[in-house]
């Protein structure tokens, strides 16, 4: 025991399962509002960044969890962020670091002064033991998400970039709950434009309904592309050829009018 690397138990339960082996758990930390961090394991999904709430959704034995962009499958653990691996690795690295140095301590055996001296005949050796400092561990990074979104297949809350398409627990398709969720947005910036032109000016005002006019557009044409986007795929198109369709329909989606609007 006192040979261990690592000390067995502790916050992070930490377990020897062999010779060189050990495993521990790693409590992942949550954001403000108690969401935890997700990514796709697809390397080509974009945005793939995404944040449930745990003890939302399916609260039984979850075997599978879905991207809400792409919905790529597969076992909840596989979602983990890049951060949350280097975070779970400083902790390792720590505990590590800290069980060297109980080892060298016992090793050595300095006494209350942190010295320890060897006397041999007229030759005498003096070592001291002088801990280094712990490794840090920093917290997750986390980019800030856009829109908070609850199902209301299984009722898991969680946030995303942008518009999505899936639920990332039942994987059911819930589109049209993002696009809601994006127009309250607008619809709440647009009851308070009276009220920001009593008090503040009719300019402002002004100002406030042309940026409404314009995300109502953009909703819209992400809305459209979102659909034209899918239905490609499910014709079987390749990742590389919707972007290259996509690519030269620019921004037709918005800026033609309604009886000239094409996919290409």
């Amino acid at each position: 025991m006192g040979n261990q690397i690592f000390r067995e138990g502790g916050p992070h339960r930490i377990k020897r399962v062999g010779h060189d082996e050990y495993s521990m758990t790693v409590t992942i930390p949550r954001d403000e509002d108690g969401r935890v961090a997700r990514e796709c394991p697809n390397d080509e999904c974009s945005p793939g960044y995404f944040k449930v709430k745990l003890g939302t959704g399916i609260l039984g034995e979850q075997n599978a969890a879905y991207c809400p962009y792409c919905r790529r499958s597969g076992s909840p653990s596989e979602c983990t962020t890049q951060e949350q691996v280097r975070y779970a690795k400083d902790l390792a690295l720590k505990e590590a670091h800290e069980g060297v140095q109980s080892m060298l301590q016992k090793a050595l055996g300095p006494g209350a002064s942190g010295k320890r001296t060897v006397a041999g005949g007229r030759l005498s050796i003096e070592m001291s033991l002088k801990p280094s400092s712990a490794p840090p561990v920093r917290r997750p990074f986390e980019d800030e998400v856009r829109r908070d979104v609850q199902c209301p297949h299984c009722g898991l809350d969680h946030t995303v970039f942008g518009l999505a398409t899936w639920c990332p627990d039942c994987g059911e398709d819930i589109f049209m709950t993002h696009v809601a969720a994006e127009l309250a947005v607008t619809r709440i910036m647009l009851s308070d434009v009276g009220r920001r032109k009593l008090t503040l000016d009719k300019r402002v005002a002004a100002k406030d309904l042309e940026n409404c006019l314009e995300d109502a557009v953009s909703i819209f044409e992400a809305a459209v592309r979102a659909v034209v986007r899918r239905g490609m795929a499910e014709r079987g198109m390749t990742r590389d050829e919707i972007d290259g369709r996509l690519k030269k329909v620019r921004q037709c989606f918005s800026e033609r009018p309604p009886d000239q609007r094409h996919i290409g």
